[in-house]
C-alpha cells in the first residue's frame, strides 16, 4: 500500500505464530533509497566497519508490528507511540494468560487434583468387570509416572464417555498428566483428559 506501510510490516519479522518464528525480510537484492534510508528503521545500510544489523527484535519489533496490522487491516489511522506501547502491554499480558491457561502443547487447565481421562473403553468393555479391572491397572501404572496417586477409579454405571478418573497427590502432578496423556492414542482411540472437582471424585 506505501513504503511506510511496508517498512513497519518488516517490524513482523522474528514474531512467533504458534510455534514457529515468522520469517520476513526485503528480497537480497533491495537496496534502500539514499533519501529513505534514514526513515527506514532497522534497514539502513550496515557501515563497512559495522554499524546496524538491521535486525529488528524485542518491544520495537512488537510495536511494528501491531502498527503494520493496524495499517494493514485498515482499522484507522497509524497508532501514536502511547497507543503501540499500550498495545505491545496488551499483547505481552495476553500471550502470558494464555499459556498459562492452557499449559504445555494447548493442554486443558489444570484445575484440580482430579482427572478424567475418557474413551478409554467401549460401552461393551466397560459393562465387563475384568476389562474395567484391566484398564484400572494401566492407568494406574501409567498415571504413577507423573506422581503419588491417592485413587483410581472406573466406575461401571452412569459413566456415558468411558471414563476413567484419577486422584493425585499435588496439582503439579495432575497437571503433568494432564499435558502428557490429552490426544493420546489407547486402543486406536484417542483419550480426552480433563480436570475433575474432588468432590465428584469422592462421590463415584
Amino acid at each position: 500500500q506505501s513504503p511506510d506501510i511496508a517498512n513497519l510490516a518488516l517490524g513482523l519479522n522474528g514474531i512467533m505464530l504458534l510455534t514457529s518464528a515468522l520469517r520476513i525480510s526485503r528480497p537480497n537484492n533491495y537496496q534502500v533509497p539514499v533519501a529513505n534510508a534514514a526513515d527506514a528503521p532497522g534497514l539502513a545500510p550496515q557501515a563497512s566497519g559495522g554499524g546496524s544489523t538491521g535486525v529488528v527484535t524485542g518491544e520495537d519489533a512488537a510495536s511494528r508490528a501491531l502498527a503494520a496490522a493496524a495499517a494493514l487491516a485498515g482499522v484507522g489511522p497509524m497508532p501514536t507511540p502511547a497507543a503501540l506501547s499500550a498495545m505491545t502491554a496488551q499483547l505481552a499480558a495476553g500471550a502470558g494468560a494464555g499459556a498459562g491457561a492452557a499449559g504445555a502443547g494447548g493442554a486443558p487447565a489444570c484445575t484440580s487434583t482430579v482427572i478424567s481421562c475418557s474413551n478409554m473403553l467401549t460401552p461393551a468393555e466397560l459393562a465387563d468387570p475384568e476389562e474395567r479391572e484391566g484398564l484400572k491397572e494401566d492407568v494406574t501404572e501409567e498415571c504413577a509416572r507423573f506422581g503419588k496417586l491417592l485413587g483410581v477409579k472406573v466406575p461401571a454405571d452412569a459413566n456415558p464417555d468411558c471414563c476413567a478418573y484419577v486422584r493425585f497427590e499435588s496439582l503439579e502432578a495432575a497437571a503433568a498428566a494432564i499435558a502428557s496423556l490429552s490426544g493420546r492414542k489407547f486402543d486406536g482411540r484417542t483419550v480426552g483428559v480433563l480436570s475433575v472437582d474432588e468432590a465428584a471424585f469422592d462421590a463415584l
